[in-house]
């Protein structure tokens, strides 16, 4: 027995009336009730060196600065804690019907609207319940990895992208149809089964499909098709083995442009439909899910051993210079960075047909493009160096039509959100955006999480990457290559890719897919080179993972700014208080 494994679980249903659910960004997609609990399920791992490691998953949409930042605290201040950044891995399963609100940057609690203590609570009271579990129930216990693909007529997962997927170099000159969406994605589902001298102990599993089957009509609280997973998959296990304490983690993968829905075609998007089946959608998919696990529970593994060797790091994504090695050829001499966050008139348009519709969105583009020209000419004529800067961001965000930088906290580039030409009437969104900017609530820091983390843990053969976004299936699947290829010398043969983890920023996408401004690239921030831009951010980590841990130099001083009491106050949640 390599490592002293525990599990644990809790409830983190904050039912907090009327709030709206954290996803679809829809003022009507609000709190009315429950129809299946939320939980947090906590691993705890230990070597026999003494090195702890805890995965987390929250059924939520995304982890937040403020929620590691408190949870971190917490774990800081337990008697002969060890706990840092990097032995910490905290992460999200992505279902659209959670609660919002635990944020401290503003723009993703627009639609809440505003930030609510009670709903972080929650969530941090439910992790230190469950953790105080998994570390009391640990027991000497043996980590197998394995892995499976789901055949291809199992329609469990579908490229919801397929304009931009086709642009990549990888599938260049393959015809592909839109009824190949099911193939368009990562079919793998990767795990690590966790089994004591008495028995199963718990199940982690990574597979890419979006936890959208509920839909932005839904008012009722629920974990989604994965959420559904996990419980399917705990009764199962626990009604067969007797092994009270095991818990089932159906965790994200690539599933940044990933639906549990086939996509239609877009004609037929603006048809009718039967929204009163979501949940018995999401429990099929969840149970589509389940019968993959249950196939991989049942093999044979490969057992982990050894050190547990983890490196977090912060970085600002809003600046971040690209190596060439990660640029096309006629790149490679320029100085090629990223710029401060922006989103494009295609992250309004939505995904899961729940964004703006189509005669909205074109004269928005339009109105995106004359404000670029216009900002390139008058800085060109009153200031030589933010001309320069405007040239720069324009260029990074190429094609991008932007609509709102967060980073720079400008609307149609204005910071005069009160005289905004779009009045609020249009959307609850923009009414209350206009009141905050009226009572001076929008504050100084950037509407959106600039300041990043990224985590690389190594557990034997097996790496866990750990991005603070929503990856395209192929950015993950060129981040997990890479990631292979750089520790190959440190034994690692199997790269998991982790995402919605410690943070949120939004997409990575590759250049090609960016290039088509589908959702994805519309919410792909950082702009086109945000892909390169990691991978130059994991090159460095992983160098240094081939040091000894105390020849190792990262610069781990740059830290996300602290939101006053203040600032927060005066953007608390109010139900629709728009």
């Amino acid at each position: 027995m390599s490592y002293r494994v525990g599990s644990g679980s809790a409830d983190i249903t904050a039912n907090v009336p009327e709030i709206v659910m954290l996803g679809y960004g829809n003022p009507g997609n609000f709190v009315e009730g429950v129809e299946t609990p939320l939980r947090v399920r906590v691993f705890y791992f230990k070597n026999s060196n003494g090195q702890e490691l805890i995965f987390a998953n929250f059924e939520i949409c995304f982890i937040t600065q403020i929620l590691r930042e408190t949870i971190l605290d917490f774990l800081k201040g337990l008697s002969n804690s060890n706990w840092r950044d990097a032995n910490v891995i905290l992460t999200a399963q992505h279902t659209h019907s959670a609660p919002s609100g635990y944020t401290h940057y503003a723009l993703y609690n627009m639609p809440t609207p505003g930030f609510c203590q009670q709903v972080l609570d929650t969530l941090v009271d439910g992790f230190k319940e469950a953790f105080a579990s998994a570390k009391e129930n640990s027991v000497a216990a043996k980590v197998l990895y394995k892995a499976a693909e789901f055949p291809p007529e199992i329609p469990v997962a579908y490229n919801r992208s397929m304009s931009a997927y086709k642009r990549n170099n990888e599938v260049a000159g393959k015809r592909l149809r839109i009824e190949d969406q099911n193939l368009c994605v990562d079919r793998t589902m990767r795990a690590l089964h966790i089994v004591s001298e008495s028995g199963p102990v718990g199940f982690i599993n990574w597979f890419a499909v979006h936890c959208t089957s509920v839909m932005w009509t839904n008012r009722l609280i629920s974990p989604d098709n994965k959420g559904y997973a996990s419980l399917e998959m705990e009764q199962f296990v626990r009604k067969e083995s007797g092994a009270g304490n095991f818990e089932a983690i159906f965790a994200q993968g690539n599933a940044g442009d990933v639906s549990p829905l086939y996509q239609v075609p877009k004609w037929k998007r603006y048809l009718p439909r039967d929204v009163s089946d979501d949940f018995a959608k999401a429990r099929h998919n969840g149970h589509l899910q389940f019968e993959q696990a249950l196939k991989i529970f049942k093999n044979s593994g490969e057992e982990l051993s050894g050190d547990i060797d983890s490196e977090f790091l912060y970085v600002d994504m809003s600046c971040q210079k690209v190596d060439p090695e990660f640029l096309p050829k006629r790149y490679k001499r320029r100085n090629i960075t990223t710029s401060p966050a922006c989103l494009g008139v295609a992250f309004l348009k939505g995904a899961e047909n729940a964004g703006i519709d189509f005669f909205i969105a074109y004269p928005a583009i339009l109105i995106s493009y004359i404000i670029m020209w216009f900002e390139i000419f008058v800085t060109s004529i009153l200031n030589a160096k933010m001309a320069q800067a405007v040239r720069k961001k324009y260029k990074s965000q190429a094609p991008k039509a932007i609509f709102v930088e967060s980073g720079a906290r400008r609307i149609w580039g204005t910071r005069k959100v009160v005289g905004l030409v779009l009045p609020g009437a249009v959307d609850p969104t923009i009414k209350y955006f206009k009141r905050l900017a009226r009572r001076n609530a929008l504050g100084k820091k950037s509407w959106t999480q600039q300041v990043l983390p990224a985590q690389v843990t190594v557990m034997g053969s097996l790496c866990l990457v750990m991005l603070p976004a929503e990856t395209s299936t192929m950015a993950g699947e060129r981040i997990a290559k890479y990631v292979a290829k750089m520790l190959k010398r440190n034994g690692v043969k199997h790269v998991v890719l982790s995402p919605y983890a410690n943070g949120y920023s939004g997409y990575i996408v590759t250049p090609e897919e960016y290039s088509a401004q589908c959702y994805e690239g519309g919410h792909c921030v950082f702009g086109r080179w945000t892909l390169p831009a990691w991978l130059t951010v994991l090159k460095g980590i992983c160098e240094e993972m081939q040091k000894a841990p105390d020849q190792r130099s990262m610069d781990r001083s740059l830290r996300p700014p602290t939101f006053t009491n203040e600032e927060i106050s005066k953007r608390s949640f109010v139900a629709h208080g728009y």
